[in-house]
């Protein structure tokens, strides 16, 4: 009974899993898309020369021509994109680590987890980097602090993950998998020993005498 609950937990925990992985990767792409939007809807309101990147005390430290306001949604795809490809081929290749089954199906889940956070803060962090030039806003310089902290976080946590899930599920071959490299002593008395030109002789001398007393018989 204890043991179909566990299953029963484990399942319905792996279903709210998918489902907010899912949640976040539309919500990430919809950011995106929000963005392209309100940049061509705003692009004709904008003035010639605006300010484009902002500095550490989130202040324009750069300006350029209104075109440049694409570069954040520029950024914002390519990483989103190498992001989503990753993740793809994670689910789809082996990991090449020694663990066993559930232990690969838990990495798997460590890795789509630090995958939702990077994408969900990389999409705040570009999203709002494109309203504030858009509307030449100063940039709250908290999201883009706490996006620098939480992907650090995720991928400390990946690699005390890794750590943990090779020690705990590495995998044992079974003993009979387990090929010997040289013969086992039982198995040494029954390999008969390489046959000479002088015992094969012997053998046919011996078949000849024999053949010899039956015919005096």
């Amino acid at each position: 009974m204890e043991q179909n609950s566990t299953d029963k937990n484990l399942i319905t925990l792996d279903k709210l899993m998918t489902f907010v992985h899912r949640c976040i990767f539309v919500l990430s792409w919809a950011m995106l898309l929000f963005s392209v939007i309100y940049t061509l809807i705003s692009y004709g309101k904008l003035d010639t020369y605006i300010g484009i990147h902002f500095g550490p005390d989130g202040y324009f430290d750069n300006y350029g021509a209104k075109n440049w306001t694409f570069y954040p949604i520029i950024c914002s795809l390519i990483i989103l994109s190498i992001i989503t490809f990753v993740n793809f081929k994670i689910n789809k290749v082996k990991l090449g680590f020694n663990v066993t089954e559930s232990g690969g199906l838990i990495l798997r889940k460590v890795f789509r987890t630090v995958y939702d956070v990077v994408i969900i803060v990389i999409s705040i962090f570009f999203t709002e980097w494109t309203i504030c030039i858009i509307n030449q806003f100063q940039l709250y310089t908290v999201i883009p602090v706490f996006a620098v902290y939480a992907i650090a976080a995720s991928f400390v946590f990946l690699l005390i993950m890794l750590i943990v899930i090779k020690k705990v599920y590495k995998y044992v071959p079974p003993v009979e998998d387990v090929k010997p490299s040289q013969p086992l002593p039982e198995q040494i008395t029954k390999i008969k020993p390489p046959q000479t030109a002088k015992s094969i002789y012997k053998k046919q001398k011996n078949k000849h005498k024999s053949k010899n007393k039956n015919r005096k018989k």
